[in-house]
């Protein structure tokens, strides 16, 4: 239990603090800049790519296969926004997720921008999805670390009270 637990705790942390990062794209015409950041878990602004505006070509969302079942069923497939530049591709955040309304909206929205004389673009990918399943992960795991000390703790003070009696 005390291990489950340890292992289930570090897992929702990491995945709350390296997934759950929202990911803003911000692109401005007058300037020809497209600047694509992600907002911490503490709430610091961190540039993650900064690129022409001239250089970006499109938006598409990527899928990816679930992973197989025993009975050779593939799982959910979960998606990605992938920004298309004359450099290759950058993934819009680093989490995929099976969001895939958010995802084409927001391909739509950026595809929509590019095309047209818009002045400014901002598009906001919350991962409140993945934060949420961290956060699960992290108490599941620290309720059930907590319930394997206290076992522990309860067999030494037996075996101390065991020991220490006069016998």
């Amino acid at each position: 239990m005390l291990v489950m637990g340890l292992i289930f705790a570090i897992v929702g942390a990491c995945v709350v603090w390296f997934l759950g990062s929202d990911a803003t794209l911000i692109c401005k015409r007058s300037t020809d800049t497209c600047i694509l950041g992600k907002t911490s878990m503490l709430g610091r602004k961190v540039v993650v790519a900064s690129l022409p505006l001239s250089r970006v070509k499109s938006a598409e969302v990527e899928s990816h296969e679930g992973i197989r079942t025993t009975n050779n069923r593939g799982g959910k497939p979960t998606y990605q926004i992938v920004l298309h530049t004359d450099d290759g591709g950058i993934a819009f955040s680093n989490a995929w997720t099976g969001d895939i309304k958010a995802h084409k909206q927001n391909a739509a929205n950026i595809n929509t921008y590019l095309s047209s004389s818009e002045e400014n673009l901002v598009v906001v990918q919350s991962a409140k999805t993945v934060r949420l399943i961290g956060y699960l992960f992290l108490a599941v795991g620290s309720f059930a670390f907590l319930s394997g000390l206290r076992g522990i703790l309860r067999i030494f003070g037996a075996l101390g009270f065991r020991l220490s009696a006069p016998g």
